[in-house]
């Protein structure tokens, strides 16, 4: 439900892009607390795509130190299982492609 809210937000007022994207760090920020309590793995992915398609579908700018907050989220969530940690790493690498290309 999160993403699709997000996603008609973000096409309804693309500058919105950076403050959802700071709202996806957080909420990744909170995962790592809530998987060493639970070990429920499976609300991270949904994040993870939200993200993505903020971040390859925003039209605006988005700051170097929020991009590399968010890189630094991605790279905490690597130590997750297999499937997990390869959804974080692919996310991780479109982000880090889209700071060198825009």
């Amino acid at each position: 439900m999160l993403r699709w809210s997000l996603q008609r937000k973000l096409e309804a007022d693309p500058s919105c892009s950076v403050s959802l994207i700071g709202l996806l760090v957080k909420e990744l920020k909170k995962r790592p607390e809530m998987i060493q309590k639970t070990q429920s793995f499976s609300h991270v992915i949904p994040v993870l795509h939200t993200l993505y398609s903020v971040v390859i579908e925003s039209g605006v700018m988005i700051p170097t130190s929020l991009f590399q907050t968010a890189y630094d989220r991605l790279m905490k969530l690597l130590i997750l299982p297999s499937p997990y940690s390869t959804v974080a790493h692919s996310t991780m690498r479109s982000i880090k492609m889209e700071i060198t290309t825009p």
